[in-house]
């Protein structure tokens, strides 16, 4: 009978103590917010097209110095992680923003462009450079500063733990 009492106790225990997988938590997480933009090649690429992707959404503009470099780093990360379904969608929020095309048609990533604004404010977008990790359920995981941006490390630990899930 004790044995019997030890096992209930312990799966109560179990239950109220031990975490819920990820997957148990999932209606916690705020889904993202589906849009349509034109890339650097006039071509309309949908965030749904990307589900079963991890996908950091980079929310910039040409003037801001950090965002046009970080672009480089961006375009380094979904060349290291593509293989392992890593997609990144570099959103200019500058308006007339297209008139600057030309530029960004040797990056391997997909520079869009939110002319009218639409999706920085469907994503409460208040200041640049910010990143929002995406993940394959298409929920939103991680909202990265401009801080957080620059240690490089500490995205790179956030994004391998949503590849490996």
């Amino acid at each position: 009978m004790n044995k019997k009492i030890i096992n209930i106790l312990l799966v109560a225990f179990m239950t109220v103590v031990m975490p819920l997988p990820l997957s148990a938590q999932k209606s916690d997480l705020l889904p993202s917010k589906n849009f349509t933009l034109k890339n650097q090649y006039k071509t309309n690429i949908k965030l749904t097209e990307l589900r079963g992707h991890v996908v950091l959404l980079n929310f910039w503009a040409d003037w801001c110095g950090f965002c046009v470099q970080s672009l480089i780093l961006l375009e380094q990360w979904q060349d290291k992680y593509k293989d392992r379904g890593f997609s990144i969608m570099a959103i200019n929020i500058q308006q007339n923003a297209k008139i600057q095309v030309s530029k960004y048609q040797n990056f391997d990533i997909n520079i869009l462009f939110d002319d009218f604004g639409i999706v920085s404010r469907l994503y409460e977008v208040e200041s640049i450079p910010m990143s929002i990790l995406i993940d394959r359920d298409g929920y939103i995981r991680h909202i990265l500063s401009e801080e957080e941006l620059k240690n490089s490390s500490g995205v790179l630990n956030k994004l391998e733990t949503l590849l490996d899930e």
